[in-house]
Protein backbone atom coordinates (compact mmCIF):
# COMPACT_ATOMS: atom_id res chain seq x y z
CA UNK A 1 0.00 0.00 0.00
CA UNK A 2 3.07 2.18 0.91
CA UNK A 3 4.55 2.52 -2.51
CA UNK A 4 7.47 4.61 -3.21
CA UNK A 5 7.53 8.21 -3.76
CA UNK A 6 3.96 9.97 -2.85
CA UNK A 7 2.07 7.21 -5.16
CA UNK A 8 1.26 4.95 -2.32
CA UNK A 9 0.17 7.60 -0.05
CA UNK A 10 -2.02 9.06 -2.69
CA UNK A 11 -3.09 5.92 -2.82
CA UNK A 12 -4.10 5.60 0.61
CA UNK A 13 -5.36 8.78 0.43
CA UNK A 14 -7.81 8.22 -1.91
CA UNK A 15 -9.33 5.48 -1.46
CA UNK A 16 -10.49 6.77 2.05
CA UNK A 17 -11.51 9.78 0.48
CA UNK A 18 -13.76 7.64 -2.24
CA UNK A 19 -15.09 5.78 0.94
CA UNK A 20 -16.08 8.91 2.67
CA UNK A 21 -17.40 10.57 -0.59
CA UNK A 22 -19.43 7.45 -1.19
CA UNK A 23 -20.80 7.18 2.73
CA UNK A 24 -21.46 10.59 2.72
CA UNK A 25 -23.78 9.67 -0.19
CA UNK A 26 -25.36 6.96 1.34
CA UNK A 27 -25.86 8.91 4.51
CA UNK A 28 -27.51 11.89 2.08
CA UNK A 29 -29.86 9.44 -0.14
CA UNK A 30 -31.40 7.79 3.26
CA UNK A 31 -31.69 11.17 4.90
CA UNK A 32 -33.78 12.66 1.99
CA UNK A 33 -35.86 9.13 1.49
CA UNK A 34 -37.13 9.97 4.87
CA UNK A 35 -37.31 13.54 5.81
CA UNK A 36 -40.84 13.34 5.35
CA UNK A 37 -41.56 10.92 7.87
CA UNK A 38 -41.66 12.46 10.95
CA UNK A 39 -43.59 15.52 9.81
CA UNK A 40 -46.62 13.75 7.85
CA UNK A 41 -48.88 16.74 8.13
CA UNK A 42 -46.81 19.22 7.15
CA UNK A 43 -45.97 17.33 3.88
CA UNK A 44 -49.61 16.18 3.55
CA UNK A 45 -50.11 20.22 3.38
CA UNK A 46 -47.01 21.17 1.12
CA UNK A 47 -47.63 19.07 -1.31
CA UNK A 48 -51.42 18.68 -1.75
CA UNK A 49 -52.30 15.74 0.30
CA UNK A 50 -49.26 13.52 -0.12
CA UNK A 51 -48.65 11.52 2.35
CA UNK A 52 -45.09 10.74 3.48
CA UNK A 53 -45.56 6.81 3.51
CA UNK A 54 -46.33 7.33 -0.52
CA UNK A 55 -43.15 8.92 -0.70
CA UNK A 56 -41.21 6.26 0.84
CA UNK A 57 -42.91 3.76 -0.96
CA UNK A 58 -42.23 5.18 -3.68
CA UNK A 59 -38.27 5.82 -3.15
CA UNK A 60 -38.06 2.74 -2.09
CA UNK A 61 -39.68 0.83 -5.29
CA UNK A 62 -37.57 2.73 -7.75
CA UNK A 63 -34.90 1.35 -5.40
CA UNK A 64 -35.63 -2.36 -5.70
CA UNK A 65 -36.10 -1.51 -9.43
CA UNK A 66 -32.74 0.48 -10.31
CA UNK A 67 -30.67 -2.43 -8.23
CA UNK A 68 -31.01 -4.79 -10.98
CA UNK A 69 -29.32 -2.21 -13.12
CA UNK A 70 -26.48 -1.20 -10.76
CA UNK A 71 -24.53 -4.26 -11.35
CA UNK A 72 -24.17 -3.33 -15.27
CA UNK A 73 -23.90 -0.17 -15.01
CA UNK A 74 -20.84 -0.72 -12.49
CA UNK A 75 -19.58 -3.19 -15.14
CA UNK A 76 -19.43 -1.21 -17.95
CA UNK A 77 -18.48 2.30 -16.31
CA UNK A 78 -16.22 1.49 -13.20
CA UNK A 79 -17.17 2.32 -9.63
CA UNK A 80 -15.51 5.72 -9.99
CA UNK A 81 -18.28 6.95 -12.82
CA UNK A 82 -21.30 5.10 -11.69
CA UNK A 83 -21.14 6.94 -8.29
CA UNK A 84 -21.19 10.50 -10.32
CA UNK A 85 -23.62 8.99 -12.08
CA UNK A 86 -25.39 8.12 -8.86
CA UNK A 87 -24.67 11.66 -7.10
CA UNK A 88 -25.79 13.56 -10.15
CA UNK A 89 -29.17 12.10 -10.10
CA UNK A 90 -29.41 12.39 -6.28
CA UNK A 91 -28.97 16.16 -6.93
CA UNK A 92 -31.65 16.79 -9.56
CA UNK A 93 -33.54 14.83 -7.66
CA UNK A 94 -33.05 17.20 -4.38
CA UNK A 95 -34.23 20.43 -6.96
CA UNK A 96 -37.08 18.19 -7.80
CA UNK A 97 -38.26 17.65 -4.41
CA UNK A 98 -37.11 20.87 -3.01
CA UNK A 99 -37.20 23.68 -5.80
CA UNK A 100 -34.31 26.05 -5.37
CA UNK A 101 -33.69 28.92 -2.83
CA UNK A 102 -36.91 31.31 -3.06
CA UNK A 103 -38.29 29.07 -5.72
CA UNK A 104 -39.88 26.17 -2.99
CA UNK A 105 -41.37 23.38 -4.81
CA UNK A 106 -44.74 23.24 -4.44
CA UNK A 107 -46.59 19.91 -6.74
CA UNK A 108 -47.00 17.04 -5.86
CA UNK A 109 -46.14 15.74 -9.02
CA UNK A 110 -42.76 17.06 -9.26
CA UNK A 111 -42.15 15.50 -5.62
CA UNK A 112 -43.00 12.73 -6.42
CA UNK A 113 -40.45 12.78 -10.14
CA UNK A 114 -37.88 14.31 -7.53
CA UNK A 115 -38.31 11.02 -5.27
CA UNK A 116 -37.82 8.63 -8.08
CA UNK A 117 -34.59 9.76 -8.90
CA UNK A 118 -33.51 9.92 -5.49
CA UNK A 119 -34.73 6.40 -4.62
CA UNK A 120 -33.01 5.81 -9.00
CA UNK A 121 -29.52 7.23 -7.36
CA UNK A 122 -29.46 5.13 -4.04
CA UNK A 123 -28.40 1.56 -5.29
CA UNK A 124 -25.08 3.55 -7.09
CA UNK A 125 -24.18 4.07 -3.35
CA UNK A 126 -25.65 1.79 -1.12
CA UNK A 127 -24.91 -1.59 -3.38
CA UNK A 128 -21.26 -0.58 -3.76
CA UNK A 129 -19.34 -0.40 -0.78
CA UNK A 130 -18.08 -4.09 -0.69
CA UNK A 131 -16.95 -3.80 -4.08
CA UNK A 132 -15.34 -0.86 -3.07
CA UNK A 133 -13.10 -2.29 -0.22
CA UNK A 134 -12.45 -5.25 -2.26
CA UNK A 135 -11.09 -3.50 -5.11
CA UNK A 136 -9.36 -0.51 -3.05
CA UNK A 137 -8.69 -1.85 0.41
CA UNK A 138 -6.57 -4.92 1.49
CA UNK A 139 -7.85 -7.66 3.09
CA UNK A 140 -7.37 -6.02 6.92
CA UNK A 141 -9.21 -2.67 5.97
CA UNK A 142 -12.17 -4.37 3.90
CA UNK A 143 -14.46 -5.28 6.81
CA UNK A 144 -13.86 -2.08 8.07
CA UNK A 145 -14.65 0.26 4.90
CA UNK A 146 -17.69 -2.17 4.43
CA UNK A 147 -19.12 -1.47 7.53
CA UNK A 148 -18.31 1.78 7.67
CA UNK A 149 -20.30 2.87 4.52
CA UNK A 150 -23.07 0.41 4.99
CA UNK A 151 -24.03 1.85 8.49
CA UNK A 152 -24.17 5.36 6.91
CA UNK A 153 -27.59 4.55 5.33
CA UNK A 154 -28.26 3.98 9.49
CA UNK A 155 -27.25 7.52 10.14
CA UNK A 156 -28.97 9.28 7.17
CA UNK A 157 -32.18 7.71 8.15
CA UNK A 158 -31.35 8.62 12.16
CA UNK A 159 -30.65 11.72 10.64
CA UNK A 160 -34.03 12.25 9.06
CA UNK A 161 -35.86 11.92 12.30
CA UNK A 162 -33.91 13.78 14.64
CA UNK A 163 -33.82 16.84 11.91
CA UNK A 164 -37.59 16.60 10.47
CA UNK A 165 -38.97 16.59 14.18
CA UNK A 166 -36.95 19.09 16.03
CA UNK A 167 -36.41 21.72 13.17
CA UNK A 168 -39.22 21.73 11.07
CA UNK A 169 -42.23 23.09 12.30
CA UNK A 170 -44.29 24.82 9.78
CA UNK A 171 -44.86 23.89 5.99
Amino acid sequence: SEGSGGTGIRLYRSRWLMLAILSLLAMLSDWICFSVAPIPGLTMLAYSGVHPASLVTLFLSTNVFFCLFEPLIVKRHGLRETVVYGAALMAIGCVLRSGLPGFPTTSASVVMLGTVFVGAAQPFFQCTPALLAATWFGPDERTLATTIAINANQIGIALSYICGAYLVHDV
